[in-house]
């Protein structure tokens, strides 16, 4: 397996972030201050699409939440893109993810989330 690549683009007003690869306590620091940084004050959200993510472990669902607390403290949103085809949908459900953080099936569903 890869580490992670993170592509960071924008789409109306908000962020979309494109994680592939893996999350692990090898690189979860670095790759939730690329989202972090990557995501501007003004945007209305922060959307990542983990649609390609093949390894995510304990440190990157706790990235996530750390992202989302400091999202949620700018008045923005999170939105996570995880097809119910994806490695990591069980291990977010495991987790506690689902409850706490929206997951859709696309991007189209992540932006209608995030403008809302």
């Amino acid at each position: 397996m890869r580490l992670a690549d993170i592509t960071i683009r924008t789409d109306g007003d908000a962020t979309v972030a494109t994680v592939t690869g893996e999350v692990d306590m090898s690189n979860a620091p670095e790759v939730q201050s690329a989202l972090a940084d990557g995501t501007p004050n003004d945007a209305s959200g922060l959307i990542i699409d983990l649609t390609e993510l093949d390894y995510l472990d304990s440190s990157g669902i706790q990235l996530l939440f750390k992202l989302q607390a400091a999202l949620r403290a700018r008045s923005q949103g999170l939105v996570l893109v995880v097809p119910d085809s994806s490695v990591v949908k069980d291990t977010f459900r495991l987790a506690g993810v689902t409850t706490r953080i929206p997951l859709v099936e696309d991007l189209e569903q992540a932006l209608e989330s995030v403008e809302a």
